[in-house]
């Protein structure tokens, strides 16, 4: 997902560390939160399939976007 993310943002320090973190409690992301991370990025590929990472990046559709999870 960190790769991933580099991919999107075109930069390797889009985070801190390679550590994602939960938004809403202000902690490391639990093994919850991490599978609720790969199903953000599996909807988001598959919207990359169809738009290009070009428009993606244009767009700035975050592959984190719309849950309370970030790199830190």
């Amino acid at each position: 997902m960190y790769y991933i993310s580099y991919l999107f943002t075109q930069k390797w320090d889009h985070a801190d560390a390679i550590a994602l973190v939960s938004t809403k409690e202000d902690r490391l992301a639990t093994d919850d939160d991490v599978a609720n991370a790969y199903e953000a990025y599996e909807k988001w590929f598959a919207r990359i399939k169809t738009i290009g990472l070009t428009e993606a990046r244009k767009q700035k559709l975050d592959p984190l976007a719309g849950i309370d999870i970030r790199w830190y």
